[in-house]
């Protein structure tokens, strides 16, 4: 008598397809500079959207994270020359004619 039944064979291992997406983080980063943040907004978009689309499809992938940081990082970095702009080109000049002609 087996106390613990027939032998059962390990499952075998099943090595699933790997995505890393440092070349696209580093491809959105110089980008971001030569195609003054819009190039490199979109292109940081549409990467990110193909890694979630292999995440969903059951594909492993890696340096994702990378690509969140910069879009979140040069997300805020565009809203804050916004605000330095409107800052700079209308606050500015109102304070110096004094709000004379407001």
């Amino acid at each position: 008598m087996q106390p613990y039944g027939p032998y059962q064979p390990p499952a075998p291992y099943v090595q699933r397809p790997e995505k890393d997406y440092l070349g696209e983080a580093f491809i959105t980063l110089v980008l971001y500079y030569v195609g003054l943040g819009i190039v490199g907004l979109v292109v940081n978009i549409v990467f990110l959207g193909n890694a979630r689309r292999d995440q969903s499809v059951g594909i492993v992938t890696r340096n994702v994270g990378c690509l969140q940081a910069l879009l979140w990082f040069h997300i805020a970095a565009i809203a804050l020359s916004a605000i330095v702009a409107c800052v700079i080109f209308i606050l500015i000049p109102l304070f110096a004619v004094g709000f004379s002609s407001y």
